[in-house]
């Protein structure tokens, strides 16, 4: 049960990370009237949509992590936080823009209600549910 734990404490700690990377880079994501502007300039730079402009920032992130994994010993947990938070925070980024483009009406969350992964990690460790 303790890896269990380990285990999820370790996933709501990288949900921390993405979610304050997030917050302070949204300006170089896009601009108040557009969060994707970056994207959707890459993409005509590119000839393609702002999701495989996207992608082709992804793929760089995902094939540093394949070198990283090939030798996972060289590299210090900061070096994977940073990598695996990038690759995350794009697929994420990925999502709203699908949601956005299949019309998903996506559902308004009442953050306060939420609680914070610390306080999971907190109840885990206290043996609530």
């Amino acid at each position: 049960m303790e890896k269990d734990n380990t285990m999820l404490k370790a996933i709501y700690k990288q949900m921390d990370r993405c979610n304050e990377i997030l917050n302070k880079k949204f300006e170089e994501y896009g601009n108040h009237e557009d969060p994707f502007w970056h994207f959707e300039r890459a993409a005509g730079m590119l000839g393609g949509t702002r999701e495989l402009a996207l992608m082709h920032l992804f793929a760089k992130h995902l094939t540093c992590i394949v070198e990283m994994a090939e030798d996972p010993d060289s590299y210090s947990g900061g070096q994977w936080n940073e990598k695996l938070t990038d690759a995350i925070n794009y697929l994420l980024i990925l999502s709203a823009m699908v949601d956005e483009t299949c019309g998903e009406d996506v559902p308004e969350v009442e953050f306060t209600a939420v609680l914070s992964p610390q306080q999971v990690i907190e109840q885990i460790a206290k043996g609530e549910k």
